[in-house]
């Protein structure tokens, strides 16, 4: 089983903006996110909801340079495959956290659905 090491700090990427130099952890999930979804036009908002902590443009810009270095000929990929299980568990909490936001959403709208249909008598 997988142990998540002491030094990973999993909901600092899930909460708060960061600025400054990547984490570890955000760099792994920017580049499975690339992996995933590729690098199409438009795909930079889609790549940095894996990376909540960083915003589109600092996202852009963090792959401009990771492409310099894959330009270089240096595998920018190969922290994805030394770091496979801290990448699957960093993966897995982004999703579960996306999930139970995704079911308070859900809970809201149909809290906010039956309050309407009790005002409006057709309950």
């Amino acid at each position: 089983p997988f142990v998540v090491p002491p030094n990973v700090r999993v909901p600092s990427i899930l909460e708060k903006k960061n600025s400054g130099r990547w984490t570890t952890e955000e760099h792994l999930l920017f580049l499975y996110a690339i992996r995933l979804l590729g690098t199409g036009r438009g795909m930079w908002k889609k790549i940095g909801l894996f990376i909540p902590t960083r915003s589109k443009v600092q996202v852009r810009t963090h792959a401009q340079k990771v492409f310099q270095k894959q330009a270089q000929g240096i595998d920018v990929f190969e922290a994805l495959r030394k770091n496979r299980q801290l990448t699957n568990y960093l993966v897995s909490q982004l999703t579960a956290t996306a999930e139970a936001i995704l079911a308070k959403a859900e809970e809201a709208r149909q809290a906010k659905t039956l309050t309407s249909q009790l005002m409006n008598g057709s309950v």
